[in-house]
This record gives structure tokens, C-alpha cells and sequence, in this order.
């Protein structure tokens, strides 16, 4: 074959392989689909409302029930002996003011009290006109004033007054302008001034002001006007525009500016160029569209600004389509879940998180799977997709198509990692081989083992690469070690030239720094590069050129915070945090939350958060306050592994993780946490296996007098051996994924943990007493929030245990006692009361003797102190006798002989003066000798220790009625002084004016 011919056909294929053969990529919706197997009671579905507790109220052709995100509770169910409400077809059903529910059924208005289980019924009455027109309720309102305004279906619209019990009803008037143009009214709708809005069956639409009460304006089927006189819904959309879904008459929109009307209608998908015309409900959840359901074509989203429809697969399930063309109504609910009532099929629930992780498989034609290896953005609005069974592939993120990219140089099937460097050149791997397509895209260079070249790049599969900050280009291999390409080898023309360093295995080496895989690059603030192997975490510091390890295993991905900590994915081992100095400071593994210990990638979005891929989904993680949320199959993501190389975070902040089964894209600020306001309340309670909640409100055995979910207090009788407490997180999300604890203070030692599929705690043969039930709920393991549901528990004892019955036994018991006591110990009374006296009397003469005895020894002591003091006293005169006889001498001496030393005679005349005043003072003493053995001065001493000797003396000569002279004489002082003494001795005592010292210390 010739040169040219070859070149030619060359040509060819580089032409074919860059064809776009671009493929659909369609966004999934993904919808749950509810029906009698999960417990709803029929099938056909008329009408939704969530109440104020979050509880979802379905309206359906059996009956009505409340659902908590788990089962369906019965409230009234057709064929029940007693019918709660008037009928089982309910049509609309509405939630007023004061929390009360009101039910419009095909006969008769229901209304609900909550919190008393009180049912009033509004029936119409042929013979009283102050009533309900007609009892097919359609549509049910309260205004600002608290009246209720009621659309029905054959009556026109009718004004309840309740606090009146007042009815007023507005009826047809056809052809007359100021009245309503039909009695069957569908619908109504109040705008922003107030006005009603009423669709009517063949009477278009008719304008109403409550205010005025009369019609301001009628909307009739006509040319240029309404498209069909059938209104089944009215919507005004968030630019003032009014949209009207009529019955085969398509979709209208009515512009008030203008006062035109336009017609749209959605194209059947079974023959081309049909148009469907029934359109049963409109909502706008979003500024640039409406859902719009119809009853032939199912569910069709319109786009407000290209003003076209967009038919809306129903997907149920993972791998199929489940169409569903007949719907009746839409609902949308606090967590933004489209909620989707069917003539047929039940339920069908949009979940919003479920379809915020939207997932693309990229199937081929033959239905083969992609399992994606790498992803790069290669441009604003396009990816490039490494895959390891079918090559590479240009995804475009506007469009949501992708094609096939194929250079004639690298036809491997089989690619390993594609790397975008700051130079916009392209690294791409693929079986053991490196290419290099520079910035032009036209160059492709190639670099392949070379074994009579040492410097060649090393012959193994490439894992990882990686630009550090001085250019140079890591490659990590499957198996054999690192290459480096230093900065400016690749200026080299020859790619044999360049030069491959080499940080190799040593198998024989068991420290050797590359003996295992290698899984992942990082280069940190630092310029440090971290290398992640099956075996040990190894870092190079540029700065000496060494490398290093620390003992963290299999490390798979790798994230630097603002605040300067790493943080380390394993496979096997968890989450690792090191701080500055890289130091491992904390662990993260299942009991914090993780769902496994896989953690194959790490990104981080604008807010700081964390999102990790592990081998079981998504995991979100906030550094900050620790909460780690877990996305999984709950949340629509379909189980595959995730590749550490197919993650990445797009420039318009999007993430996208790749695995074996495509890719999932999502925005990580559109996934918040608002979720965790979730109330809990108690579903269902049972005694003795027997529920007395929603389906026996109106039984009149029941003890319930309330809704469960209002319910704080519950009083059981001692009878119920069997107590079953039912209760669940109010969520419409993700309930599967939520976690409960439970406990019955007073009872539980500790909480209960429990999965959201046993939300039940039994207690059997409580004793009586007051209980607290406990709640509490978790969105991450081991993260409770706060909020607590709290049910009061009192058990009310048998009669044999009440009070007043005890009471009354040991009143009895008591008088069956003192009866026989008194039989029995009557005869001895008398007895013993002879006996009690004859002791007391031997005891009071045995007492009297001993006293006799005392005061005989008493005397006898006195009488001994007396005559002892007597002859002290004796002694005492003698001696004064004596003494004045020596002083008599020596006054006498002194008279006669004067020339003796006076001095020391005077001291002698002296001291026995004071002898002799002493003897005086002895005898003034002795004057009453029984004062002397009385303990006066002893006890008046201990009761008032301020007193001095002195002062005692003093109050011992009062108590001897000495006078105020002999006292003084006797003390030698003054009298002045002992009046002075005599003050100071009352302040002493704390006596009163009108106390005399004297009279006090002899009543003392």
C-alpha cells in the first residue's frame, strides 16, 4: 500500500473518531410510588394537605388518612361499623386558624377538632334554608375575618358564619353577569387583592369579592376569551400572570395588563400532532415553570419563558419507567416534595434531595455500563471522562450530551488517570503507557517503557499524577513506585531524551518507602507533597529532599483545611485529622458517624463542608461542628464503588463523583441540613395490642380525647398489662435514613436506640405511678438533636392500692384491734391500776426516807461547821486581844523613851494597826456565820463572771446587811468610792432603774 494511500486513510479515521456522535443524557426525575401495599386504603387519590404537625392528609375514594413518612393511619375508612366522617369520598381538606381540619366529602362538610376529637357535621336540609347548599363539597376557605367560605359541586358558594351558625349562599344566575354562571363549582382560587377566583363546571370563571359579596367579573367560554367553560384549577404565577387549566380546553393564560388570553396545550406522546386537553391541576414550586398535571398525558412541566411543555417521566424505579397518565392533583409540601394523587396508582412523591443527586449512566447502545476512572474539566462547559472499558468520552454540561474522544494515537480502551496541568497540557495513562497531548491539542506525545533506557518511564499501570508548585510532574504506579519528571526535562524534543527519576520498590526491603501501591497525590500550603500507598502515608519535603512516613494505611485522598489541618481518607481505616506539625489528633471512624471506613474521596464546597465518597454513598462532613450526614440509597443514589480519581469540584461549584456505573452530579449549596426541624410525634399508641388513635376518634370505649400528635398526657387503668407507643420523625425526605432513641423515665435506666424501621417501644405490666415517655432523633450516629418528644404516662392503681381504700383497711383493722385490747385488757385494768398506786406509794415512803437520812446528815455537818468556825472565831478574838495588848505596850514604850528610833517603832505601831482592822474585817464575817455556808457567792460568781474579787466581796456584804458605812469602814474606801463600786456593779448586772441592788442580791 502506497504512502498516500495510507496517509489518506489515516485521515479518515481521525475524521471519523472526532464525528460528534452525541447521545441524550436525559435528567432522571425520580418519584415514590405509594399505594396499597404500603397501607393507602384506595388507590384513586382526589385530594393532599399537609397540616400544621407536618402530617400528610390523603383524601381518596375510601376514606381519609393521616401519613407520618412511614405508614398510613386509618381515620375513616369505608366499611367501618362506625363512619367517622359523613362520607368516604373525600374531595378537599383544609386546615383553619385554630388548627382544626375540615373535610369536604360528595355529602357533607366534617369538621375536626385535634385536640378534643370532636367531629360537627354540616349537612344540607330541604327544610331549613339557613344551611349547607349541597353537600358535595369541592372547595373549602377561611378568610382573614375567620369565615369560612364553601365552594360545592351543585350549590354555588355558600358563607359560613360559624360563631353564628350562620349559612349564606350565592347561586347561577345564567346570563346574568352579576351572579355566578353555574352551581357547580370546581375550584376557586383567592389572588392577592382577596378576590375569589371561582372555576365552575360549564360556567368559566367567575370573579367574587367577599368583601362586596357579589361578582365583579365572569370569564366565559368564548373566541378570544376562555378556551373552554370547564375550569378545573386556577394559578397566578409570580410574574402576575393567571393560568387556567380548563377540561378540553388546555392550558390558558390570562395576562391582567393586557386582559388577553392565550392557549396552550401539551402534544401526546402515543400519536404525533395530538394535543391533550384535560388538564387537571397547576402549581408553580419554581420561578421559571409550572407542573402541570393532565388526565390523559400524566405529569408535564411548563417552561415559563420558552412557554412550552416538557413531558415528565414518572421514574419508580431504579431501571424502569413507570407511566402514569392519569392525575388528579398535585400538592406541594414543606420540604419542596411535589406530592402527585393518581386515578389509579396512589401516590406518586418527587423527592427533592433524592433528585438533587442526579445520576448518569451514559449507557451505550448495547447497554453497556460505564465505569469511569478520571474526570477533568476541560472546559467551562465540557468534561473529559476517562473510563476503564471503553476509553474517553467529552461530556457537554449544557446540552447533557457526550461523545466519544478518541486520538488516533491512543486507541486504549482502557484508561487509567487523565490529568490536566497548570499548562492546560493533558496527562493521560492508559496499560502501562503515558501520554502527553500539549495545549494545542495537536501534539501527542508518548512515553513508554523502555528497557535498554534506565532513564525511561517505569513499565507498570499509572495511578496518580500530580504538578507540584515547581513543576515537576509525579506519576505513581500500580505496584513498582514513583517517576519524576523534573521541571524542564520536557523541553526536550526527544521523548526518549527525557528523564524518568526514579523512587522504585524494594521487595527485599520490608522499610523500604515504596514497597506497596501507590493510591494518591497531594501537595499541601507548604509545598510538602504527600504521597498515599497501601502501605504506610509518605510526605517529601522539597526543602532537604527526604521522604518520610507515618502510620496511616491505604490513604486514598487527601484535603487541606483554611486553618492548616490535613485530612486523610484510608480504605479500611477511616478519616484521619492531623494538625501543622503532623501529628494524627483525632480518628474519625463508624462511631462517629462514618457509614463505613472507606473514604475513597474528599472535596471540599465553598461553606468549608466536606464531601467525602466512601464504598456506601455520599458522606457530608462539617469540621466545625463535627455532624457528619450520610447519603445513600434513601437519598436515590444507586449502589456502586466510587473511584478516588473520579471526583472532582466543577468551576460553577458543582461536584460530580464517578464510579462503575457513571457519574452523579449535584450542587453541594442546594443540599442544606434544614431537614433536622423534622418534629417527632407519637403515631399510634396500643393498649393490650389494641390502637386507640386515629381509627377510634369517635369511639365512644376509647380513652382518647385528642389527636396523637397533640397529645401531652396519657392516664391508662392498671387493666392495660400491655402499653405500645408508636412514633416517628415528620419527614418526607429521607425517614429511612433516620435514627431514634426512647425512654420511659422512671422505668429505662438508659435510652433505647432504635432504626427507623422499629419505631415501636412496648412495656408490659407497669406498676402504677407516673411515667415520662421520652424521644429523641438522629440524622448522623451518635448526633442527637435536641429536640425531645415528651409523653406524660400515669398509671392509676387498682382500687385495693388507692388511697382512700387503704385508708379505709387500716381504719378497720385499727378498730378490730382496739376492740380486742379493750376485751382483753379491761379486766386488768383495775388491777393494774391498784398494783401502779401500791408502787407509787412504797417508792414516795422509800424516797422519804432517804431524804430523811440527808437532811439528818445535812444537820450533822452544819452542826460540825458551826462549831468549827466558832472556835475560829475564838482563836481569833484572843488574838485581836493579844494584838491590842502589844500595841497598847508599844504606845506606852514610846511615850516613855523617845529617844528611840521612831521610825521603825512607827512601822511596827503600823502593821499592827492593819493586823488588827484585818481581824475586824474577819469579824465582820463572823457576825452571821451561816452566811458563810451558803453557796451565794459561788453561784452569783458563775452567773456573773464580769465581776471582779472585789465587786463579789462587795455584793457577799450586801447579801450580810451590812450597811453602806460598815461596808466602807469594813473595805476601808470612801463612801464615795463604794457608791462609784455600786454603779458599776448594776451596770455589771444589766439591772433596770427600778431594781434595787440590795433586794436583788438578797432575793438571789
Amino acid at each position: 500500500m502506497s504512502r498516500s494511500i495510507k496517509q489518506y486513510l489515516l485521515l479518515i479515521l481521525v475524521i471519523t473518531l472526532f464525528i460528534p456522535c452525541q447521545l441524550k443524557a436525559t435528567e432522571p426525575v425520580y418519584f415514590e410510588n405509594y399505594n396499597e401495599e404500603q397501607g393507602l386504603v384506595h388507590s384513586y387519590v382526589l385530594c393532599m394537605f399537609q397540616d400544621s404537625w407536618g402530617i400528610m392528609w390523603v383524601g381518596t375514594y375510601g376514606g381519609v388518612q393521616a401519613f407520618n413518612g412511614y405508614n398510613f393511619n386509618l381515620f375513616n375508612v369505608s366499611g367501618k361499623k362506625t363512619n367517622i366522617l359523613t362520607n368516604h369520598v373525600v374531595n378537599v381538606i383544609f386546615e383553619d386558624k385554630d388548627k382544626n381540619l375540615w373535610f369536604g366529602t360528595e355529602s357533607g362538610l366534617n369538621k375536626y377538632n385535634p385536640k378534643t376529637g370532636a367531629i360537627v357535621r354540616y349537612l344540607n336540609n330541604a327544610h331549613n334554608t339557613n344551611c349547607l347548599s349541597n353537600n358535595n363539597v369541592k372547595s373549602i376557605y377561611q378568610d382573614n375575618d375567620g369565615i369560612f367560605w364553601i365552594g360545592t359541586y351543585g350549590g354555588g358558594l355558600n358563607r359560613l358564619d360559624e360563631k353564628n351558625n350562620n349559612f349564606t349562599s350565592f347561586r347561577a344566575k345564567r346570563g346574568d353577569k352579576n351572579f355566578l354562571q353555574s352551581d357547580l363549582i370546581n375550584t376557586f382560587f383567592v389572588d392577592k387583592n382577596g378576590l375569589f377566583w371561582i372555576g365552575t363546571e360549564n360556567g368559566g370563571v367567575t370573579i367574587f369579592d367577599k368583601n362586596k359579596n357579589k361578582v365583579v367579573n365572569n370569564f366565559q367560554s368564548a373566541p378570544g376569551r376562555l378556551s373552554h367553560g370547564t375550569v378545573n384549577s386556577i394559578c397566578q404565577d409570580m410574574f402576575g400572570n393567571y393560568w387556567i387549566g380548563t377540561w378540553d380546553g388546555g392550558l390558558n393564560k390570562y395576562d391582567p395588563t393586557t386582559k388577553k388570553f392565550t392557549y396552550f396545550y401539551p402534544k401526546s406522546s402515543f400519536k404525533k400532532g395530538q394535543t391533550i386537553n384535560n388538564i387537571r391541576c397547576i402549581l408553580q414550586t419554581e420561578k421559571d415553570f409550572l407542573w402541570v398535571s393532565t388526565f390523559g398525558e400524566g405529569l408535564c412541566k411548563f417552561d415559563l419563558k420558552t412557554e412550552e411543555f416538557v413531558k415528565v417521566n414518572i421514574n419508580t424505579t431504579k431501571d424502569g419507567i413507570s407511566a402514569q397518565d392519569l392525575i388528579w392533583t398535585l400538592y406541594e409540601d414543606n420540604e419542596n416534595n411535589l406530592w402527585i394523587g393518581t386515578f389509579g396508582k396512589g401516590i406518586l412523591k418527587q423527592n427533592t434531595l433524592k433528585n438533587t443527586f442526579l445520576h448518569y449512566d451514559l449507557k451505550q447502545p448495547d447497554n453497556t455500563k460505564l465505569s469511569i476512572s478520571s474526570i477533568v474539566q476541560y472546559s467551562p462547559d465540557e468534561m473529559l471522562i476517562g473510563t476503564l472499558n471503553r476509553g474517553m468520552y467529552f461530556y457537554n454540561l449544557k446540552t447533557k450530551t457526550y461523545k466519544k474522544y478518541s486520538p488516533p494515537q491512543i486507541q486504549n480502551e482502557s484508561i487509567g488517570k487523565i490529568y490536566l496541568d497548570r499548562k492546560n497540557r493533558l496527562w493521560i495513562s492508559a496499560e502501562n503507557i503515558l501520554y502527553l497531548i500539549n495545549s494545542d491539542r495537536k501534539t501527542i506525545r508518548k512515553f513508554a517503557y523502555n528497557p535498554s533506557n534506565n532513564t525511561s518511564i517505569t513499565e507498570n499501570s499509572i495511578n496518580a499524577i500530580l504538578e507540584d508548585r515547581l513543576g515537576n510532574i509525579w506519576i505513581g504506579f500500580w505496584g513498582t513506585g514513583i517517576n519524576v519528571i523534573k521541571n524542564g526535562e520536557l523541553d526536550k524534543k526527544k521523548d526518549d531524551a527525557v528523564i524518568f527519576t526514579k523512587y522504585l520498590n524494594n521487595k527485599s526491603d520490608t522499610f523500604s518507602m515504596f514497597h506497596t501501591r501507590i493510591w494518591s497525590f497531594f501537595e499541601d500550603s507548604k509545598g510538602t507533597v504527600w504521597i498515599g500507598t497501601s502501605g504506610n502515608l509518605v510526605y517529601y519535603n522539597p526543602h532537604d529532599g527526604l521522604f518520610k512516613t507515618l502510620p496511616i494505611k491505604v490513604v486514598s485522598s487527601f484535603y487541606e483545611d483554611p486553618y492548616g489541618y490535613l485530612w486523610v481518607g484510608s480504605i479500611g481505616y477511616g478519616l484521619y485529622k492531623l494538625n501543622k506539625d503532623y501529628r494524627v489528633v483525632k480518628k474519625y471512624q463508624q462511631n462517629d458517624g462514618l457509614p463505613c471506613l472507606d473514604v475513597l474521596s474528599i472535596m471540599a464546597d465553598k461553606n468549608g463542608r466536606m464531601w467525602m465518597g466512601t464504598a456506601m454513598g455520599i458522606t457530608l462532613f462539617d469540621p466545625q461542628s463535627e455532624s457528619i450526614s450520610n447519603f445513600d440509597k434513601y437519598y436515590g443514589l444507586q449502589s456502586f464503588n466510587i473511584n478516588p480519581n473520579a471526583c472532582i469540584t466543577l468551576l460553577s461549584s458543582q461536584m460530580i463523583f464517578g464510579g462503575n456505573n457513571g457519574f452523579y452530579l449535584f450542587k453541594p449549596d442546594e443540599i442544606t441540613q434544614d431537614f433536622i426541624k423534622s418534629p417527632i410525634i407519637i403515631t399510634d399508641i396500643k393498649l393490650n395490642n389494641k390502637s386507640i388513635a386515629y381509627e377510634n376518634v369517635m369511639d365512644s370505649t376509647s380513652i382518647m380525647q385528642s389527636s396523637i400528635a397533640d397529645l401531652e398526657s396519657l392516664k391508662l387503668d392498671y387493666k392495660n398489662k400491655v402499653l405500645t407507643i408508636d412514633f416517628a420523625a415528620v419527614n418526607y425526605t429521607i425517614p429511612s435514613s433516620i435514627t431514634y432513641a426512647y425512654m420511659l423515665e422512671g422505668f429505662d435506666e438508659d435510652w433505647v436506640n432504635t432504626s427507623s424501621s422499629n419505631r415501636t417501644a412496648t412495656y408490659t405490666n407497669l406498676n402504677n405511678g407516673d411515667y415520662v415517655f421520652k424521644v429523641r432523633m438522629s440524622y448522623s450516629k451518635g448526633k442527637w438533636l435536641e429536640s425531645i418528644r415528651k409523653l406524660k404516662v400515669t398509671i392509676t392503681p387498682p382500687y385495693w392500692k388507692k388511697l382512700w381504700f387503704i385508708i379505709l383497711i387500716i381504719t378497720a383493722f385499727g378498730s378490730v384491734i382496739w376492740l380486742i385490747l379493750w376485751f382483753i385488757l379491761g379486766r386488768n385494768r383495775l388491777r393494774t391500776l391498784i398494783k401502779q398506786k401500791l408502787y407509787v406509794t412504797e417508792r414516795l415512803s422509800k424516797e422519804k426516807e432517804v431524804l430523811q437520812l440527808r437532811y439528818d446528815q445535812i444537820s450533822e455537818n452544819q452542826q460540825q461547821q458551826n462549831k468549827k468556825w466558832a472556835y475560829i472565831s475564838l482563836k481569833n478574838q484572843t488574838l485581836k486581844d493579844e494584838l491590842k495588848t502589844i500595841h497598847t505596850n508599844l504606845l506606852d514604850i514610846k511615850s516613855i523613851q523617845p529617844n528611840l528610833n521612831n521610825t521603825q517603832l512607827t512601822k511596827a505601831i503600823q502593821s499592827l494597826n492593819e493586823q488588827i482592822n484585818g481581824l475586824n474585817e474577819t469579824e465582820g464575817f463572823n457576825d452571821n456565820i451561816n452566811i458563810l455556808f451558803d453557796d451565794f457567792v459561788k453561784r452569783f460568781a458563775d452567773n456573773f463572771q464580769k465581776l471582779t474579787s472585789t465587786d463579789i466581796r462587795i455584793c457577799a456584804l450586801i447579801r450580810m446587811n451590812k450597811s453602806n458605812k460598815e461596808i466602807a469602814k469594813q473595805l476601808n474606801i470612801a463612801l464615795g468610792s463604794l457608791e462609784t463600786s455600786r454603779h458599776r456593779i448594776r451596770k455589771k448586772l444589766s439591772l433596770p432603774t427600778d431594781v434595787n441592788l440590795n433586794d436583788f442580791i438578797l432575793r438571789f
